[in-house]
């Protein structure tokens, strides 16, 4: 059972998750209503219906994670872009893909 103190109704998601936000902080549960716990960080784009990868945010690092939470990339990146229609290049220090 879910906590009912949060901002907004909760969301459930396609794919089994259900989302629900607090002081614009979003919490992620699974099915059952057990808190979907990482070992630590938070998610950066993991919006209800998303496509993953999804960001995780350790400290100031970024990295990848897939729908069941599975790394994808190590946290080791000042940041990652998702813009479709950008191609490799380097730009002002930072990459984008």
């Amino acid at each position: 059972m879910l906590n009912a103190d949060f901002d907004q109704a909760v969301n459930h998601c396609a794919e089994g998750r259900l989302e629900a936000f607090k002081n614009k902080e979003s919490f992620y549960f699974k099915e059952d209503g057990s808190p979907l716990q990482l070992p630590e960080g938070r998610f950066v784009s993991a919006l209800c219906n998303g496509v993953p990868p999804f960001i995780l945010k350790i400290g100031d690092k970024f990295g990848l994670v897939d729908a069941r939470l599975n790394p994808l990339t190590p946290v080791q990146f000042d940041a990652i872009n998702r813009r479709k229609k950008c191609k490799n290049r380097r730009q002002v220090g930072t990459y984008r893909t």
